[in-house]
Order: structure tokens, then C-alpha cells, then sequence
């Protein structure tokens, strides 16, 4: 993620974002340019071409009294309904996205198609979550508060609702499955639950030492300075081996040492992302698809029926094909693991449409529109679903044409949901504190 936007890189550089060591890949979507598709003698025929082919694939979605309406919700229910995983790749961070999907999984759950949620969480965390969650919306709201800036996207009040929809009305005991790595900003929250789990005054010293470390070379970093006074030390501040040499003081404890393991894999993304991004990104897209593949296997072995997940991640993630990171993410994997079930599988991304804004991290609001002309053009100024299923067999044949991150972008999922004029969602509360 950049630091003052929840997008992918892509676009203009923040140099402040990138000193912090990962953040520019964590909160991210698709990052495109405006991309103009044109025939072989520069003509601008083809992109005329693609905007008609877009426009007619183009079926109209609402959202009215919490439930999907029209040609486009129609065609988005029956499909997941179909489907044995459902990846919905997303803009993060604003009322209206959060909101489709929460319609979306309370009818999957109505229709009975729907077992498992997986989000761009950590495991760890996504277990702190669904037991907050557990106890009632106060006790969450609660938990956010003490924690503001711990966890990305789930601190923001339309993504609770949707959790709360998960949680409340499933049979299983984890309904909820934690993708991704630590959070920069989680290190108060890792740190908390690390001497409450201490079984011993030397353990309890031992964290302490570990954390104050962390602060002060935090406390003496000029990129930081930024930073609003009461946010925690970001992760990038903490060396894996420091949290290696912990495991010897939990000895027989298994959330100590899963949150320790957690917590030097995701200091090694942060910081290689500073000198090594290629290699950061090979390495968390690997984390991110073996956190989906163990517990879909264990769904799997466990149940007569192939379960039915669906998984909720930034648009790249959900992308079939190399990411524009480079990545074989989790898009892919959720291919491979539907048909291993002998089932199917459905990319979608919802994002952002033309005159969108959302919630940047970790306090303002930016654009968030980014796929150009042609999407905005047969769009109009309602929501709606383009088809891509329709438009393959186009692109493929040629009669239309797109080039470069467009054409990649097509082909990855399909269908595509944009909500022109989202608005930016409302912290349960700020980030930076209050």
C-alpha cells in the first residue's frame, strides 16, 4: 500500500511509502494507468471497439435495503452461488464496496453456498478478530479502539458490518481464515499479547527488551518522524531473528509460537521490500497462497461436500495469471483448488468507479479510480457488472483489442464491478488516535 492511499504501486512514487518498508504492497489494488488500446496502424478504432464491447456487456447492479438488484446482482448471486471459491478482488476503504459484499456472502449464506470467508488478515490476528467478534459488536468496536492502526481495512466500520454478517450467521467454528502477514502497525497488539502469554518474569523481560528495541531505533529513524506522536513502531523496526530468539521463552505455548513465527516472516517481507521488491513480493504472494491452500485442504478432508469460500483481498491478489507485481497470487491458487474440488472458480473484482474516493491510511481520503476512458465511458454514472466472460472470446479472436496492463487486466478475472462516486468508509476510530 502506498502510505497515503490504500492502492498498489503503479502510480507516482511516495517516497515516504516506501521507506516503510512494504506498506506500498499491503493495502494495495490495481494501480493502472489510463490505457488506450489501438489497432496496428494507431488508429483509435479498436478503442471505440472495446468501449462498445464494454457497454454492451454492461449489466446494471444496485444495492437497495442491503440487497442486490438488477441484471448485474442477478448475474454476481447466481454465479458465486455456482461457484466452489469466489475470489472478490477489491478498492479498499470505502462505504459502498464493503457493503456489495456483505449483500453478496448474506445471500450466499441464505442459499446455503457459503462455508468460509479468507481476508487479507493475518492468521493470528483474523483469530483475535473472529473472538472479539464473537463476543458482540461492542467488544470489537472495543478491541479497535485500543488498537486503532493494528489492523488494515476490518478497522473501518463497513468492513465490521461485513464480518459481523460472516460470523453471526455461520455454523463453523472459524469461519474466518487469515491470509496475509502481520500489519506494520500491529507491533503494540503482537507485543500485548506476547507478555500476557509470558510464563515467566524472563519472559516477560525478554519481550520487553525485544520491544524497546524496536522504539528506539524507531525513535531515532528520521523517515518516521512523519509518523503521528501515538502511532506504534512499524514492524520494519524489528529484526526476524529477534523474534526467533523468543521461541526458547514459550516453550509449550502454541500461540506464542505461532504468533513469533508470524511475526519474523512478516519483518522479512517488510524489509526486503526496501532492497529486494521482486523478492518480497515472491515471498508474501507464497505466504498468502499457502495460508489459503492448509486450511481449504483441511475443509476439504473434513466434509462430504467440497466447501465453498470465498476469498476477499486487494485486486492484484485476486488476479489469474502473473500479477502486475509479478506474483502468482492467490487468484491463481483459487483456480487450482476449486477444480481440485470438482468445482469452479469465479474472479471478480469490485472497485472503484469514475468520482470515487476512499480512506487512506492513516488519516485523509484519495481517489481511487484508476482504469481510464474506456471503463469509464460505457460505465455511465450508475453501477454496474461488465461481463468479461463475454468479452474473452473478443479479445481473443480479435475483434477487439487492448494492450499492455488493460489487455492483462481483462483477461485476469471475470467480471468486473464498478461503483462510480464511492465514498470514503468511516474509521471505528482513528488510526492515529484520538
Amino acid at each position: 500500500m502506498r502510505f497515503a492511499n490504500y492502492s498498489l504501486p503503479g502510480e507516482s512514487p511516495v517516497p515516504f511509502a516506501v521507506c516503510l518498508a512494504g506498506l506500498i504492497l499491503l493495502l494495495g489494488f490495481l494501480g493502472m494507468s489510463p490505457i488506450a488500446a489501438q489497432d496496428p496502424s494507431g488508429a483509435d478504432t479498436a478503442a471505440t471497439t472495446l468501449t462498445e464491447a464494454l457497454r454492451s456487456h454492461r449489466l446494471p447492479l444496485q444495492l437497495e435495503a442491503g440487497a442486490l438488484r438488477g441484471a448485474g446482482g442477478v448475474w454476481l448471486r447466481e454465479q458465486a452461488a455456482k461457484a466452489t471459491v469466489v475470489t472478490l478482488g477489491e478498492s479498499h476503504a470505502t462505504q459502498e464496496i464493503p457493503a456489495v459484499m456483505t449483500a453478496l456472502i448474506k445471500d450466499l449464506q441464505a442459499a446455503d453456498a457459503f462455508d468460509y470467508l479468507a481476508i487479507e488478515v493475518s492468521p493470528w490476528t483474523t483469530d483475535r478478530i473472529t473472538e472479539r467478534l464473537r463476543e458482540g459488536p461492542a467488544a470489537y468496536d472495543a478491541f479497535i479502539e485500543q488498537y486503532p492502526a493494528a489492523i488494515p481495512f476490518y478497522n473501518l466500520k463497513p468492513e465490521r458490518d461485513l464480518l459481523q454478517q460472516v460470523v453471526a450467521h455461520s455454523e463453523h467454528d472459524a469461519p474466518l481464515w487469515g491470509l496475509d502477514q502481520i500489519f506494520a502497525f500491529a507491533t503494540s497488539l503482537a507485543f500485548d499479547r506476547l507478555e500476557a502469554l509470558a510464563p515467566s518474569a524472563e519472559a516477560r523481560a525478554a519481550v520487553r527488551a525485544v520491544r524497546a528495541a524496536g522504539k528506539t531505533k524507531s525513535a531515532e529513524d528520521p523517515r518516521l518522524q512523519e509518523l503521528p506522536a501515538r502511532m506504534p513502531p512499524p514492524l520494519s523496526m524489528y529484526s526476524p531473528p529477534a523474534f526467533d530468539s523468543l521461541h526458547s521463552h514459550f516453550e509449550g505455548i502454541g500461540e506464542a509460537q505461532r504468533l513469533l513465527k508470524e511475526l519474523a516472516i512478516s519483518a522479512r517481507i517488510y524489509r526486503l521490500n526496501d532492497t529486494d521488491n521482486y523478492r518480497a513480493n515472491q515471498i508474501r504472494a507464497r505466504y498468502l497462497r499457502d495460508n489459503l491452500r492448509r486450511p481449504a485442504l483441511q475443509a476439504h478432508a473434513s466434509s462430504d461436500d467440497a466447501p465453498q469460500i470465498v476469498i476477499k483481498v486487494g485486486g492484484y491478489h485476486a488476479f489469474r495469471g502473473l500479477t502486475p507485481n509479478h506474483a502468482l497470487d492467490v487468484g491463481n491458487l483459487a483456480v487450482a483448488l476449486a477444480r481440485m474440488m470438482g468445482g469452479e472458480a469465479l474472479n471478480i473484482v469490485i472497485g472503484c468507479g469514475p468520482g470515487s474516493k476512499s480512506t487512506t491510511f492513516p488519516a485523509g481520503t484519495g481517489d481511487c479510480y484508476r482504469l481510464g476512458e474506456s471503463f469509464a465511458e460505457a460505465l455511465g454514472d450508475q453501477p454496474g457488472l461488465f461481463d468479461l466472460t463475454a468479452i474473452h472470446p473478443l479479445l481473443h479472436d480479435g475483434t477487439i483489442a487492448a494492450e499492455g496492463r488493460l489487455e492483462d487486466f481483462l483477461w485476469a478475472y471475470d467480471a468486473i464491478v464498478l461503483i462510480p462516486n464511492a465514498t470514503p468508509a468511516e474509521p471505528i476510530a482513528p488510526p492515529t488516535g484520538r
